[in-house]
């Protein structure tokens, strides 16, 4: 496929976030290092369109308060947005790494691998416990696009970029170099 076959690419960062202990480390760490990759990552808790705000752990635990207050229709406004904003990076991405607490309760993430599975979109699953995998997600997922831990799916991905491993699904579609962003 040849040398750099990622660059000018975008992948959405998904994962558990009104019950998860961890909601930004891990994103900033895979940003980072699929920006020397030339990867462009989509993380949730930032602000990516020109009209949006940026989530935060401040702004989840406010919506929780809300909603423990019973002002159902703000939480509902705000959630809207957010869920179209998320959604919407899931469309421009071409690819997902979904980072799951199977653990805890979430939707949002469970939503999203809905909708990337739907689209056909590569989809990369990060699990610390394979045995926690529900059921249901196991019907969604091959095993091979599971992986135990962050680096696993770093070092696929590089090895995807540089060559070393050809992209063995039909579910990648990837846009001609000059179609992609600079990066």
């Amino acid at each position: 496929m040849g040398d750099s076959i990622l660059r000018g690419t975008r992948t959405y960062l998904a994962g558990n976030l009104e019950s998860s202990s961890d909601t930004t480390n891990w994103r900033s760490y895979i940003k980072s290092e699929l920006k020397k990759l030339g990867i462009i990552s989509f993380n949730p808790m930032e602000q990516n369109f020109t009209n949006d705000t940026a989530e935060s752990d401040d702004t989840r635990n406010g919506l929780i308060s809300q909603r423990e207050l019973g002002k159902w229709e703000d939480v509902s406004t705000f959630m809207k947005a957010t869920i179209e904003k998320d959604l919407r990076l899931i469309d421009i991405s071409d690819f997902i790494i979904f980072n799951f607490e199977f653990d805890k309760p979430t939707f949002g993430t469970t939503h999203e691998l809905v909708i990337a599975q739907l689209q056909k979109k590569p989809i990369f699953l990060i699990v610390k416990d394979r045995t926690k995998v529900p059921l249901w997600i196991m019907g969604l997922v091959p095993e091979k696009y599971i992986y135990d831990s962050i680096d696993d799916v770093l070092e696929m991905l590089s090895d995807i970029h540089n060559g070393v491993i050809k992209i063995d699904s039909s579910r990648w579609r990837l846009l001609k170099k000059e179609f992609r962003f600079a990066v």
